[in-house]
């Protein structure tokens, strides 16, 4: 004879599993198209921006609000350890602000690129709707 209490929790994984299957459908990320940047006037308002820092294999990406001669005015997740404690201590996820900021750039930097992110084929939102979003977000 079997063992019931053996069989329900082998029972209760394959049910896990089945439904797994057919609710969890996973959407493969889809990737952009980066363009290297070497004049700020290419970007517009609402554009998605991404600086690369080749020293510290390090990328940050923001929404595009002002372009101007050797910065970005964007808005970005930005965080301080105050924040994150903060925001920790408070039990909340979101442990980085979203915040508008101007960013430094230096195009002949060589340890520094600049990237616009193009949606060639990625249904997404027009580059009006992206930066008032993004200025909803903020605080």
């Amino acid at each position: 004879m079997t063992n019931k209490s053996r069989l329900v929790p082998q029972i209760k994984e394959q049910v896990t599993e089945v439904v797994k299957a057919f609710t969890h459908k996973e959407r493969s990320f889809q990737k952009t198209r980066n363009e290297k940047i070497t004049d700020l006037s290419k970007f517009q308002p609402g554009d998605h921006v991404s600086f690369y820092k080749t020293d510290f294999y390090y990328a940050h990406h923001g929404i595009v609000c002002e372009a101007r001669t050797n910065y970005l005015r964007v808005i970005h997740y930005f965080n301080t350890l105050e924040h994150a404690q903060t925001a920790l201590m408070r039990g909340s996820v979101y442990i980085a602000a979203i915040i508008e900021s101007e960013w430094p750039v230096n195009l002949k930097s060589t340890s520094e690129d600049v990237y616009l992110h193009h949606y060639d084929n990625i249904p997404c939102f027009s580059n009006e709707e992206t930066l008032e979003r993004a200025f909803l977000q903020l605080g």
